[in-house]
């Protein structure tokens, strides 16, 4: 058994979904992230959001 975790992009999910489904891997787990990345959270007004949601 081979155990691949990847973060990838909302816009190339389906991409990455096909192309691992054509190489033999039918089995796929997705599950939404959360994260702060280089931007180290965001201000929108007076409320500010250390970690912001990063759908897979």
């Amino acid at each position: 058994m081979l155990m691949i975790k990847a973060i990838i992009r909302p816009e190339k999910a389906d991409e990455v979904m096909a192309e691992l489904m054509l190489a033999g891997f039918p089995s796929i787990s997705k599950m939404d992230l959360l994260g702060r990345g280089k931007q180290k959270g965001i201000q929108v007004g007076t409320n500010y959001y250390n970690q912001i949601s990063k759908k897979c």
